[in-house]
């Protein structure tokens, strides 16, 4: 079956069944032809229906065609389409690490491949998320050298949330900042050495040992 056809399929799902349908359309359909469809073809759509096919392809059994759509998100664009967002929401709690991890990564290349406007919104709306996955997803994001505006405050708002793994990520993000010379991340790293949960501060303090930087003064 050629690549082309393989994704009218999942379109043809997706238009007639909706999304939950379309992932059962999948798990007929070969997983290493699905991933070679979204490879060969999928660049060649048009935005708002790339992000409807990710929608689908991201609900299939198999990690390595989640594992495709998480890689093909980076190239939706911002802001997302509501089809994008879900995809997101998604894989933000999936099982596999290796999808997570290319999660991470494609939200990275979204937002340092678009307008400053367009990523301080979605980066801030994510730190303050009612969606723990999304704030964690936020922080893990951040970790690497993504730059907006109010990045400050957005770590500084995860540092504080109920969520210890969440506190965890944050920690981490203020530490890669922090070895730039930014006394305010070297702050929050520092605010988190106290934190209530004893794993959490425990890795804040290995992070400022590994920077070098005092726990006081």
């Amino acid at each position: 079956m050629e690549a082309k056809t393989i994704l009218a399929r999942v379109v043809l799902a997706a238009l007639t069944m909706g999304s939950a349908g379309a992932a059962d359309a999948t798990r007929s359909l070969d997983g290493g032809s699905i991933v070679g469809a979204l490879d060969d073809e999928l660049g060649g759509w048009k935005r708002g229906m790339r992000a409807r096919v990710l929608d689908v392809v991201a609900q299939d059994d198999r990690a390595e065609v989640r594992e495709a759509a998480a890689r093909h998100l980076a190239n939706v664009g911002l802001p997302l389409p509501g089809a994008a967002r879900r995809t997101v929401k998604l894989l933000a709690v999936d099982q596999d690490g290796k999808v997570r991890a290319q999660l991470i990564k494609s939200v990275r290349e979204l937002v340092k491949s678009a307008a400053p406007l367009e990523a301080t919104q979605l980066l801030a709306n994510w730190s303050i998320s009612r969606s723990a996955p999304l704030r964690n997803l936020t922080a893990d994001v951040l970790a690497d050298e993504v730059r907006f505006v109010g990045l400050p405050e957005a770590l500084e708002s995860l540092a504080t949330c109920d969520e210890p793994e969440i506190r965890r990520s944050a920690a981490r993000a203020a530490a890669a900042r922090a070895r730039g010379g930014d006394a305010i991340y070297r702050t929050i790293l520092m605010t988190i050495t106290a934190d209530e949960d004893a794993d959490t501060a425990n890795l804040a303090r290995r992070l400022l040992s590994d920077l070098s930087l005092p726990l006081e003064g």
